[in-house]
């Protein structure tokens, strides 16, 4: 078994921009969720979607890492087989480059419509993917872009 580590926001550091302070409220806000962003760790690769660069997944120095989202985010660790890892890490390496979800954020998330770019993917939208793609098809049910930061926390933590 090996471990992957979900990471789900809930506060901001003092020092951001006022944007960077309002979105995650409005997130939570519309979401219903004390959560705004969330991000997948498998060993020291992180992976998720951002505003400004669409999806990433680069490797981390998770002493830095660890610092960083100390006070900032919750972590939640979940023991998979060795072969859905690999699932994981694969299927990720497809949606790298892909832009930030902007249509499925808003009307899949803020407006349940269930409308998405199949092209692009927003931060639990990528998240729900990749873990659905390794074999938790059994819990992630749903469409990945029906998935907010919170409802994530909440289905890995049962």
């Amino acid at each position: 078994m090996t471990k992957i580590r979900l990471v789900s926001f809930h506060s901001t550091k003092k020092n951001w921009s006022i944007f960077n302070k309002v979105a995650p409220a409005l997130i939570k806000l519309w979401t219903r969720s004390k959560y705004y962003h969330t991000e997948l760790l498998i060993g020291n690769l992180r992976i998720s979607s951002f505003t400004k660069n669409g999806v990433k997944v680069d490797r981390v120095n998770l002493l830095v890492y660890d610092r960083f989202i100390k006070n900032i985010a919750t972590t939640l660790d979940v023991q998979i087989d060795q072969s859905s890892v690999t699932s994981m890490i694969d299927f990720a390496g497809t949606q790298i480059g892909m832009q930030y979800d902007w249509k499925g954020i808003v009307f899949s998330q803020f407006l349940p419509l269930k409308i998405e770019d199949k092209d692009k993917r927003f931060c639990s939208e990528v998240v729900a993917a990749v873990l659905k793609k390794g074999g938790l098809s059994n819990i992630i049910v749903e469409n990945p872009s029906e998935y907010d930061p919170g409802e994530l926390e909440r289905i890995l933590n049962r």
